[in-house]
């Protein structure tokens, strides 16, 4: 740091009392002594000033260039911003919609009785999901613009139900419950119409089941396998003496259905057909036609299996 040349004081030799003359001198050595700090002082503020100016902007150059968090407690790496989490995009009413760079992380809610065509945009950059749900009776078919979606030119979805898509970079992946095609595998099976629940259920309730006519006198019927059910089982015959065609037995269900049960049920030994006839909401019957059952004589019980198909 230089300081400015130190001012020479005013000559006053001879000229005034020597009290008076000293006095004056050392009042223009503090002066000139302060104009020298003030000067100093000047050239460190513009230096202060300057540095803290580089710093100011180092550090908004910093903050502008990293974008997100880069470490996550012991995590580091880059991190995935979802800024539409959560968020629902309504698009009610329309028929044909594509799947945009901002429906990442959102729901996108569908809703019409017609078709639905959907367009998975596959220009969007991953990592990248987003909601289908099918809120309207029209069914929503899902294509992505290029690649597939589960190995697949597309899948549907049915009203009522929902998939989540998922895009790798090339394909996309979806979770689809509610899909009969392309979703992933689910053991529920699709019914028409009303189902009353005790009927698809393998630990429903047992129906009631009573002997026949044709059965033979002394002739008896029951169920081979404790878990028959309304839905399906095995119905036993033990003959008795005097069989004939006709009615082996007729089965009751436990809950009754809203129409009338259909029963495939069918046996065929040496001239013996056993089928399921007389269909009602409430019961079916086992019949049998051509040879009749032979009277016992030991052979044990004669096994009959049913499955209800539908109603």
């Amino acid at each position: 740091m230089s300081l400015p040349a130190y001012r020479i004081p005013p000559n006053l030799e001879g000229k005034a009392d020597p009290s008076v003359v000293r006095a004056i001198r050392h009042i223009d050595k503090i002066v000139n002594e302060h104009e020298q700090a003030f000067a100093a002082l000047g050239t460190q503020s513009t230096v202060a000033s300057s540095k803290a100016s580089v710093v100011n902007e180092t550090i908004n150059e910093t903050t502008s260039t990293i974008a997100g968090v880069s470490s996550f407690n012991s995590a580091t790496g880059s991190v995935s911003y979802f800024p539409a989490l959560g968020v629902v995009n309504p698009q009610t009413g329309l028929t044909t919609y594509t799947t945009q760079t901002s429906d990442n992380g959102l729901i996108v809610l569908l809703n019409d009785s017609s078709p639905i065509a959907v367009t998975l945009n596959s220009t969007v950059s991953n990592p990248y999901f987003t909601t289908i749900s099918n809120q309207g009776s029209g069914t929503a078919t899902l294509t992505p613009s290029t690649g597939q979606v589960n190995g697949l030119a597309s899948i549907t979805v049915s009203g009522g139900s929902f998939a989540t898509v998922y895009f790798d970079g090339n394909n996309w992946w979806a979770e689809n419950p509610g899909s009969s095609v392309g979703g992933l595998p689910v053991n529920n099976p699709t019914f028409t119409g009303a189902i009353t629940g005790p009927h698809y259920d393998s630990n429903g309730a047992t129906p009631t089941i009573v002997v026949g006519p044709a059965a033979g006198v002394g002739g008896s019927a029951s169920f081979v396998l404790a878990t028959s059910t309304d839905a399906a089982g095995v119905v036993g015959i033990s003959t008795g003496t005097g069989t004939t065609t006709g009615v082996l037995a007729t089965v009751t269900f436990a809950t009754p259905y809203p129409t009338n049960a259909i029963v495939l049920m069918n046996y065929g030994v040496q001239g013996t057909t056993i089928t399921s006839s007389g269909f009602s909401p409430t019961s079916f019957q086992v019949v049998l036609s051509g040879t009749p059952l032979p009277a016992s004589s030991g052979l044990g019980v004669f096994a009959i299996p049913y499955i209800v198909s539908g109603h």
